[in-house]
């Protein structure tokens, strides 16, 4: 077993330059790419549920007999507005590190 420990760490000390190489590749990558694909996830869907809440608490609050009994039979109306998702969403990825 040390043998073979012996044998990777000499192999390291050799290349030392395409380890560096290979890790700042790795760090690069995971930065540029990995990073902003999670938090494109995350914020759509947090916008998403911001969105869904906003509108559910406008239009819960009409008198309509009709919006309350299609409340009532799903729990909750998967209806927003595209113009309050826009914001919470481009607002989620400005918090995030993201401007677009």
């Amino acid at each position: 077993m040390k043998e073979k420990i012996k044998k990777i760490y000499d192999m390291l000390k050799k290349n030392w330059m395409i380890v560096l190489i290979v890790i700042l590749i790795l760090s690069w990558f995971s930065w540029y790419e990995v990073r902003p694909s999670i938090i494109y996830s995350y914020c759509n869907e947090q916008a998403k549920e911001k969105a869904i809440d906003n509108y559910d608490k406008k239009h819960t609050n009409l008198n309509n007999e009709e919006s309350e009994d299609i409340i009532k039979e799903s729990g909750r109306l998967y209806v927003y507005l595209k113009s309050d998702y826009e914001t919470l969403y481009k607002s989620c990825l400005r918090d995030k590190g993201i401007n677009k």
